[in-house]
């Protein structure tokens, strides 16, 4: 999986349903240590949502949005100052999964 990831060399990459085993992986990469800020750690609950942010990228300020939920979910956001003296904000988010909680995504995507 890492390998095809990072086969571009992504600026920022998202991921979803992370584990402490994945999280651990990450850390212990050579790679992405030296390449990569790993934002969104510690993990929120038994799997979460993390970020790989390009260490050329200044992460200026990340935060968590709180979301209507049921399976203890978030939305983690991160303001980049990149090149050109701009600012992007970059947002991953994990909704509420399962078939009964329709609801509940629409209300999260609202968010």
């Amino acid at each position: 999986l890492l390998s095809i990831v990072f086969a571009d060399r992504p600026q920022v990459v998202c991921f979803q349903e992370v584990t402490e085993i994945f999280l651990e992986i990450l850390q212990q990469s050579a790679v992405i240590s030296s390449e990569y800020f790993i934002v969104g750690e510690p993990l929120q609950n038994w799997y979460d949502v993390v970020m790989l942010v390009r260490s050329d990228l200044n992460v200026r300020q990340t935060r968590n949005l709180k979301l209507v939920t049921q399976q203890s979910r978030r939305i983690l956001v991160a303001d980049l100052g990149v090149a050109t003296g701009a600012i992007v904000r970059v947002a991953t988010a994990h909704f509420e999964s399962g078939r009964d909680a329709a609801h509940l995504r629409r209300i999260q995507l609202d968010t």
